[in-house]
């Protein structure tokens, strides 16, 4: 993957994807709905509240939109866009809608979209009506009757979570894991990924698509994901910048149909520790730390931290550099 032209400014969240390519002509600009991610609200049924919870429940949209044209598009806080022929501030004030990141609401900040390039609109619904299964029109031009139909439906396939990871040594993560569910009828495969990045820090909402890379380790091992169950891949890449981005992954099913899936996330390397607890005692006449059976058990679970001081015989010795623990005893 080559992306040292770029220089830039990321979850774990269930998007549920939604394949989807309409045109939206204005004037001499066209504006593609290459995505749509549709994620539905739920209310599990362990939990409990003080008082009854309003049974309609709405979604979180985002909407991934492309210049098909042949000029860059300048969107700024007046960019003409209706959803069923209201503002969003409209959807806002009236409840439907929790909040919203379109252009309206980005009062100082105005964008121009290269052709090619990608940007990301969103909106929370607070009830049904705005939720999975509905259907809306977004309009771009007043000049033109031409709409986008927002088909708002639950997808059976959908990328449940996307992680970056890296060395220690970099902040810069150099690696994807992508978590695919699958629902549907069928046997569905990830043939390729590709972000979509900011050319620059300060135009994170213009995102450039990368080559598509095809370089994927797949779980299961064959690349298939059978119904009802959940895989998908890890994918090495180069140093990737600490920046928003979307990522694209082109699956193919059973039946023969491609379709890619989608979601917009910022990209940091994720980092965890795992605690051992009160990894440091008495072993005999010497300490546990200094046994290396019981550093490699801790290694081996990914263990890498302990309530523990300076242990003589460990912290004093190759064996801290060999299996270090991070002092978590005291602060």
């Amino acid at each position: 993957m080559n992306i040292q032209k770029y220089h830039f400014l990321q979850i774990c969240v269930t998007v549920y994807a939604v394949c989807i390519s309409q045109l939206a002509t204005m004037g001499d600009t066209q504006l593609e709905l290459a995505g749509l991610t549709v994620t539905p609200h739920i209310q599990s049924s362990f939990m409990r509240y003080r008082r009854a919870p309003d049974p309609p429940l709405g979604a979180r949209v985002e909407l991934f939109l492309q210049n098909k044209g042949q000029a860059p598009l300048t969107v700024g806080h007046d960019f003409k866009a209706l959803f069923d022929g209201q503002h969003a501030e409209k959807w806002l004030t009236s409840g439907s809608w929790a909040w919203h990141d379109t252009p309206s609401a980005r009062t100082n900040q105005t964008i121009s979209l290269a052709p090619e390039a990608l940007m990301v609109w969103s909106f929370n619904s607070r009830d049904a009506s705005w939720g999975s299964g509905t259907h809306h029109q977004l309009l771009l031009s007043s000049a033109d009757p031409s709409v986008i139909d927002l088909h708002l439906d639950e997808s059976t396939t959908w990328l449940s979570s996307v992680t970056f990871m890296g060395q220690e040594d970099s902040v810069q993560p150099n690696r994807i894991i992508a978590h695919i569910a699958n629902e549907s009828e069928w046997i569905v495969t990830p043939r390729a990924c590709r972000l979509w990045l900011p050319v620059r820090n300060s135009d994170y909402r213009v995102l450039q698509p990368l080559d598509w890379q095809t370089n994927l380790v797949s779980f299961p091992s064959d690349g298939g994901i059978p119904s009802g169950e959940k895989g998908g891949f890890m994918m090495e890449s180069d140093p990737l910048p600490l920046t928003y981005c979307a990522i694209e992954v082109e699956i193919l099913s059973q039946k023969g149909a491609v379709c890619s899936l989608w979601a917009h996330l910022r990209i940091k390397r994720e980092v965890f520790d795992i605690g051992g607890g009160w990894v440091a005692d008495r072993l005999g006449d010497k300490n546990s730390l200094q046994a290396e059976p019981f550093l490699k058990t801790l290694r081996r679970m990914h263990v890498n931290s302990g309530m523990h001081q300076d242990v003589p015989g460990y912290t004093d010795t190759h064996l801290f550099d060999q299996y270090p623990l991070k002092f978590m005893n005291r602060l």
